[in-house]
């Protein structure tokens, strides 16, 4: 009998002592698999990745599907900076583990940081059904389809599903504002006067719309009119398109349009295609071809003058130190005459406070044409009184400005005051130190009258004699942002050149909306 109750009590008590022993043993063997893995997260953050991925490895043949461990590797092979097994290693997980959200939400975090937009998209939009509120989701999914050209009303759909639960959400307020203020339609309306000693004055009006709607898609559409003291009036149309690639940092620019003048025979046809590329640390560089109608000349207003330009341009913008442009621009008026210009500047920055900055620099133009264009003037002609052997005969150039071994050297300086949070004030010239061009010069090497008589242009000759001149630019702009959505611009511009002295005022309204 007690024999009995004692293989009774036996039976009853060793089940339950091997279940306490495996318990045992199994939480001794949790605590040391948490306890490694805390040891290798703080490797990591020691910066000690491989040994960090050593005990992650050997912890991954005995707990293969643990979430946390899974991450965790993850995390240290991206910080190794190998990103080909990074994303396999991932790719493999998320096969074997299709339910662990937080593993794809780390593979989307490192493939957005790799910009392999793509397929971060695709990861996310599978999370975001499961997720449809989780704000880093949506900030990604509104970030990346905003980046990639796509729709701004899309991204902010998903920046308004985290408003709505996290109104003060910062990120998705700072965005959603940038999307309205760089995508807004914007009209801008501008009135001028210009005016040189050629003599050439104008009064002029004109308006451009930009209507945003992707980044491959940002239509502009521009009409401007010069009304001309003694010359017709000529009116222009231009529409033209910017396609930004936001992943390669590429933009490619087209524009066609026509400018009209009563006085020529047809309208004459106006293009450009410009392909930008940044560099990186602000330098950019772009390249262009383009149709033009000159404008420039008294008679270019009689005379339609087309020519063609090929340009490049390496830029940097304004960083913390200095900014600059490289220029190299070939015009083509037609084939056997080409005028070559290099333009060179830099501005480097002096003085800096909250209210004011004052750059200073250097600004350079080495400009040549093949062949000079100047003639006399028809007046010069049928003189008053008979012209004297040898005499100078006023001469102009026609039908465009033609430099010969023109040399520029300039100091340039912008000086910009931020007199209220909405106004600012910005001064930029450049003074010729060093300026010298082959001028032309018609002579008049004919027999001598008593009375006066029309010349003969076989007796007139040109000769170049080197010339060295001040030149000077100058231009003043005052901007008031009245708000957010409408400014008001007034520029003041003055030119002293070889050619003329010119002034030019110009007001221009801007409306967003």
């Amino acid at each position: 009998m007690k024999e009995s109750i004692c293989f009774k009590l036996v039976k009853v008590f060793i089940p339950f002592i091997l279940t306490l022993v495996f318990i045992g043993s199994a939480k001794g063997q949790e605590q040391d698999f948490y306890a490694q893995l805390g040891k290798a997260d703080s490797l990591l953050n020691l910066g000690q990745i491989q040994p960090a991925i050593q005990i992650l490895s050997r912890l991954e043949s005995q707990y293969r599907a643990n979430e946390n461990l899974i991450r965790t590797l993850g995390k240290a092979y991206y910080w190794s900076k190998d990103f080909e097994q990074t994303k396999d290693y991932f790719k493999q997980r998320i096969d074997e583990n299709p339910s662990f959200l937080q593993v794809k939400l780390d593979y989307a975090r490192i493939l957005y940081e790799l910009q392999e937009w793509q397929e971060s998209v695709l990861l996310l939009d599978s999370l975001h059904k499961d997720l449809p509120k989780d704000p880093e989701i949506n900030q990604k999914l509104a970030e990346i389809n905003y980046w990639l050209g796509g729709n701004k009303n899309i991204s902010i759909r998903y920046l308004e599903a985290i408003l709505r639960d996290y109104p003060d959400n910062p990120s998705a307020i700072q965005f959603k504002n940038e999307i309205e203020r760089e995508t807004a339609s914007v009209l801008s309306i501008h009135s001028g006067y210009y005016s040189d000693s050629q003599p050439m004055n104008y009064g002029l009006l004109g308006a451009t719309f930009n209507w945003y709607q992707s980044s491959k898609f940002q239509p502009t559409l521009s009409l401007e009119s010069r009304f001309y003291q003694d010359y017709d009036p000529i009116s222009s149309l231009s529409v033209k398109n910017k396609f930004g690639f936001f992943s390669t940092q590429t933009s490619f620019t087209l524009s066609m349009g026509t400018v009209l003048n009563p006085a020529w025979d047809n309208p004459v046809l106006i293009y450009s295609g410009m392909l930008e590329q940044s560099l990186g640390n602000n330098f950019s560089i772009s390249g262009e071809y383009a149709k033009e109608a000159y404008l420039y000349t008294l008679a270019s207003l009689n005379q339609a003058i087309n020519p063609q330009l090929a340009s490049f341009r390496l830029f940097r913008e304004p960083g913390k130190l200095w900014s600059g442009n490289l220029q190299l621009d070939q015009r083509t008026f037609n084939p056997s005459n080409k005028l070559q210009t290099v333009s060179l500047w830099f501005l480097a920055r002096v003085f800096k406070s909250p209210k004011f900055e004052f750059q200073l620099g250097y600004a350079g133009i080495l400009s040549d044409t093949d062949t000079v264009q100047f003639e006399p003037k028809s007046s010069s002609l049928f003189p008053i009184s008979p012209p004297e052997f040898g005499a100078l005969v006023p001469g102009v150039y026609a039908p465009y400005f033609s430099p010969i071994d023109q040399t520029i050297h300039g100091i340039l300086g912008k000086a910009s005051w931020n007199l209220t949070r909405t106004q600012s004030f910005n001064i930029t010239g450049n003074y010729g130190v060093f300026a010298e061009i082959e001028n032309p010069n018609i002579y008049y090497f004919g027999p001598e009258f008593i009375v006066p008589s029309p010349i003969d242009p076989s007796d007139l000759f040109l000769i170049f004699n080197t010339e060295r001149y001040q030149p000077v630019d100058l231009k003043i702009d005052y901007v008031n942002e009245f708000s957010q959505k409408t400014a008001l611009s007034i520029s003041y511009q003055y030119q002293k050149t070889i050619f003329f002295d010119s002034h030019f005022l110009k007001v221009n309204l801007i409306q967003k909306f």
